[in-house]
């Protein structure tokens, strides 16, 4: 059986922050910018790359565990509406 892959023209990273509030989307990009001392749209490109490691590799600090919950949410979504 194959399963069609809902993420075959964008990135799962790309298509999970865009599923986001701006508010929460920026706090991802903040987390990582900080984390990684570059802007906050080296830090989109760099987490949307196709060669990035998973989203949550990159995630650092005390919202790291809330942000994980709501990614795995998005995931579950993902495979469900496949």
């Amino acid at each position: 059986m194959t399963t069609s892959n809902p993420f075959a023209t964008k990135p799962e990273t790309q298509v999970f922050l865009l599923s986001l509030s701006n508010e929460l989307c920026n706090e991802i990009l903040d987390n990582v910018a900080e984390n990684y001392g570059i802007t906050k749209e080296e830090a989109y490109q760099e987490i949307t790359d196709p060669d990035a490691e998973n989203l949550m590799d990159y995630i650092t600090g005390e919202k790291r565990a809330a942000i994980h919950l709501v990614y795995k949410k998005f995931q579950l979504n993902q495979i469900q509406n496949a």
